[in-house]
């Protein structure tokens, strides 16, 4: 008897798995750029200025982080930023704060940097304007008439979250005008007894370096002076004639013409002396009494 044998089917179960995989979101990211406002501190005269600038920093994206903004130094130091020109410089400098006490470079050499947050939320875009405070201070030396110049750059960077970086220049601008100052002290001819007296005194002249300037004297404000015959007056009455001269023999008549009787010199940004010599004549009659004259000097430049 033959035997059957079943073969029941085989049966096999594939199971697939479908793995979505999604891609992890990126670091958050603003875009930031940086524009100035050039520093002009117009024109200067010898007298300290105090300007303002302005740094704008511009993002767009998303993104929250700590900034800093650094300054260089230019052409100078941070301890004394340098505007150049006409052959000569000018000192000057930058600060964060209006009270012109903070320095503001890149956090070296005592300096500060201007710090802040971003916080970037689309679509908005932000924007944060920055005061630069600026100062020219009293030049030791007066510098020559012209034009001065620095150019600085900005630099911004991103801490403790989203990355930005940006930089951009600004100048800092002067122009300086030819600046002339004289000032002097009394000339005192002591007691006249009637032989001829002689005195000297010093006037002091500053002009800026480079400047040509001359030196006048009027007549002073005795009735009837000249610059040539100039007259001390006594209260109640009375007059003394005395002469003022350029040169130590007292031959050279100082008086008040450009280009006749003045005296002509060059400014090298610093005081510089200028002798004035007098002498009263002999024999004159006078009675007892104190004689004085007022002279003005003026310097033309």
């Amino acid at each position: 008897m033959q035997k059957k044998r079943s073969v029941a089917p085989a049966f096999g179960l594939i199971t697939f798995v479908l793995l979505l995989i999604t891609p992890a979101s990126g670091h958050a990211a603003a875009a930031c750029t940086l524009s100035a406002v050039p520093i002009v501190f117009g024109s200067f005269s010898g007298s300290p200025v105090t300007v303002a600038g302005q740094i704008t920093i511009h993002c767009t994206g998303n993104g929250t982080a700590n900034y800093s903004l650094q300054l260089s130094a230019g052409s100078g130091t941070f301890a004394s930023r340098t505007m150049r020109g006409s052959g000569s410089s000018i000192s000057y400098n930058l600060y964060t704060d209006s009270a012109f006490s903070q320095i503001w470079g890149d956090g070296t050499a005592g300096t500060v940097v201007n710090t802040g947050v971003l916080n970037v939320v689309p679509p908005n875009a932000l924007d944060i304007n920055v005061t630069v405070f600026a100062k020219l201070p009293l030049q030791p030396i007066l510098p020559p008439s012209g034009s001065y110049i620095d150019t600085i750059v900005a630099n911004l960077t991103c801490t403790g979250g989203t990355p930005c970086a940006a930089t951009t220049t600004f100048d800092v601008t002067e122009s300086a005008q030819a600046v002339c100052t004289i000032s002097a002290n009394s000339l005192n001819f002591g007691a006249y007894r009637g032989p001829q007296i002689d005195s000297a005194v010093t006037l002091l002249a500053t002009c800026s370096s480079g400047t040509s300037y001359n030196v006048g004297l009027n007549q002073g404000v005795s009735a009837g002076a000249s610059v040539t015959t100039r007259k001390m007056t006594r209260s109640g009455g009375g007059l003394l004639s005395y002469g003022l001269f350029s040169d130590s023999s007292r031959t050279t008549n100082w008086g008040n013409t450009v280009g006749t009787d003045t005296v002509s010199a060059t400014g090298t940004g610093v005081g510089q002396s200028v002798t004035v010599f007098g002498r009263v004549p002999a024999s004159q009659p006078a009675a007892p009494g104190t004689y004085q004259d007022t002279i003005t000097a003026t310097l033309f430049f």
